[in-house]
């Protein structure tokens, strides 16, 4: 099943694969805010080829959505699903990042919502990611959707190591209005 939602007249949020690859890399040049909490030289190509190939072991590449978000039809921002991850109903967002100019228009929390309703029509319980601790902005707009901590876990990159807090919402019919 594949994710293609309209969000308003002027957003909407489709499945995306590699003939995307430009664009990808465009939205984490204009998140650069975002890719330097990850680390001190952000690699923009890789983490996009990444965004697309980057599966976790013992997954199938069709348990991975790669999604777009497009205002008009100029991608502005990225989703990274995962069905069934880490175990049988539960899901994991690894990604949902919105370059500068879109956040904080309401925006993040409708896709938020498209996932919950996909998520939930599957027979999904929960959902989790994993926020890096220093990224206080992305912690409290996933603790206003009222994920809860559950975990601490180390992430080592190339660079550094960094902690990551892992958040869960137990899926119910408030999360899809």
């Amino acid at each position: 099943m594949k994710i293609n939602h309209k969000i308003n007249e002027t957003f909407s949020v489709r499945e995306i694969d590699k003939q995307y690859l430009s664009e990808v890399v465009q939205v984490w040049r204009l998140s650069e805010d975002y890719a330097l909490l990850e680390g001190d030289n952000p690699d923009f190509e890789a983490d996009a080829v990444d965004f697309f190939e980057g599966i976790p072991p013992q997954r199938m590449p069709e348990d991975k959505h790669t999604l777009g978000v497009f205002e008009c039809e100029k991608c502005v921002g990225l989703v990274d699903f995962l069905e069934d991850y880490p175990e049988e109903k539960i899901d994991w967002i690894g990604l949902l990042l919105l370059i500068p100019k879109v956040r904080k228009h309401g925006i993040g929390r409708q896709i938020h919502q498209i996932i919950c309703k996909f998520a939930q029509s599957k027979g999904t319980e929960k959902i989790r990611l994993g926020v890096l601790q220093n990224n206080p902005k992305g912690l409290r707009f996933w603790q206003s959707l009222a994920y809860e901590k559950i975990a601490e876990k180390p992430r080592l990159d190339s660079e550094k190591i960094t902690v990551v807090d892992v958040l869960e919402l137990k899926l119910d019919e408030n999360n899809s209005n």
